[in-house]
């Protein structure tokens, strides 16, 4: 994996473009580094079972196409299995395309902004479908949470 993130310009991109959003941050340099460094091989990991279902010689490039978006549908579905890890593979990919939009635009790849743009909203509507068990056990712990620390301070009153 750390091949494929050294080889990746795109992923190298993104995570240049994450780190430089969040350097400013009040954490540590390096807990914001160890944290886009995360996301990077977040980013990764679909990619190898995206190119495994379709075939060799895919590259990040090709996850974010409208063409291939069942493809990493099928890649995200085979490789997690936790519904807390859909939901930061979700936030990930999500945050992934942001900085891409900004660069197209900037360099005046017009073209390109325009299809990102169109695949941001395809994925989004996928991601209802995709991540929709994730998101409904994410809400219920967050009730059962705010359910607890309610009784929590029931008792403590």
């Amino acid at each position: 994996m750390g091949g494929l993130i050294r080889n990746s310009n795109k992923i190298q991109l993104i995570g240049y473009k994450n780190f430089n959003m969040r350097r400013h941050e009040e954490e540590k340099a390096d807990k914001v580094r160890k944290g886009v460094m995360s996301d990077m091989r977040k980013l990764a990991r679909p990619n190898l079972t995206f190119t495994e279902i379709i075939s060799e010689g895919k590259t990040v490039e090709d996850m974010f196409t409208r063409e291939h978006l069942q493809d990493l549908a099928n890649a995200i579905e085979k490789m997690v299995t936790k519904t807390e890890n859909k939901l930061l593979l979700n936030a990930v990919i999500l945050k992934s395309i942001k900085p891409e939009v900004g660069y197209f635009s900037e360099t005046m790849q017009d073209e390109k902004k325009k299809n990102l743009k169109v695949y941001l909203e395809a994925y989004r509507y996928k991601s209802s479908d995709l991540f929709s068990k994730a998101r409904q056990a994410s809400v219920k712990q967050s009730i059962k949470i705010k359910k607890t620390g309610k009784l929590a301070m029931r008792e403590m009153s």
